[in-house]
């Protein structure tokens, strides 16, 4: 995992800076980047081929989310977090309840939505993801201690509302002397926090915590996988791109987004 999320990183990299390269980067499409970039510089054959590539990996990255989602909805469906509508399979084995709600919905976004407040859904969606997934594996490796019930789970949602917090100053308030030292105060808050998860809080004799667990109380089962560095790595990984929070944040002030011209 590691080794792929390395490359894919490394190939973001490399086209970033030739793109830089071909233009400044003021001047970068947000929308067609690379398209645009050869055009300006004279390649009409680049910018067609990339255009072309562009149009033809679209209805791939549909097709591969309208195939995910509706099994997603299916495993929340059986763990009772979404209605069983989802979770029912037609007489073929097809997901066909969810399949048609996720694919109407799809498309009443798409074409009602602007795809400059789209984007900054999608990373606002991808970045809220990330930091669930951060704050499960902590409390999956951990457990809170025995004469303080939930105090990790405490511990955690206070994490998160500072990491928001910090958030909003760095979207709303970073210029002024004020916000810089809030800031500074909410990650000495958050470190402090992460601090106390990690001396206060032991690690978890079963897999999924303390009140889930995959097998017999008290047995540790070594073919689970480890994770290092818990809680210090998920929740460094919450916090460490305040751009992204930022950018998240600033979704909230463009509510206006769902009133958007249709795209077709």
């Amino acid at each position: 995992i590691l080794l792929t999320l390395g490359c894919v990183t490394l190939l973001y990299i490399l086209a970033s800076a030739v793109l830089c390269g071909m233009l400044p980067y003021q001047n970068i499409s947000t929308t067609s980047g690379f398209p645009d970039a050869f055009a300006q510089n004279g390649a009409v054959l680049s910018s067609q081929l990339t255009s072309f590539g562009e149009v033809f990996t679209l209805p791939i990255v549909v097709l591969v989310s309208l195939m995910a989602q509706p099994r997603l909805m299916y495993a929340l469906a059986k763990d009772g977090l979404v209605p069983s509508f989802f979770g029912k399979i037609d007489r073929n084995g097809n997901l066909m309840n969810g399949t048609v709600i996720s694919g109407l919905l799809m498309v009443f976004i798409a074409s009602f939505v602007p795809f400059n407040k789209l984007d900054d859904m999608i990373s606002a969606g991808i970045l809220i993801c990330f930091s669930l997934t951060n704050a499960s594996l902590v409390l999956m490796r951990l457990s809170s201690p025995t004469n303080k019930p939930y105090f990790l789970e405490k511990q955690i949602g206070l994490f998160g509302i500072f990491s928001f917090l910090l958030a909003y100053i760095i979207a709303h308030c970073a210029a002024s002397a004020f916000g810089k030292g809030l800031a500074i105060v909410l990650c000495l808050f958050m470190t402090l926090t992460c601090l106390s998860i990690k001396y206060t809080c032991p690690e978890s004799m079963n897999f999924g915590g303390q009140y889930s667990s995959f097998g017999p109380a008290g047995h540790r089962e070594p073919a689970f996988f480890r994770a290092p560095f818990v809680p210090i790595l998920p929740c460094t990984g919450t916090c460490f791109g305040p751009l992204e929070f930022s950018d998240a944040v600033r979704l909230l002030s463009r509510c206006d987004a769902f009133r958007g011209q249709p795209s077709f």
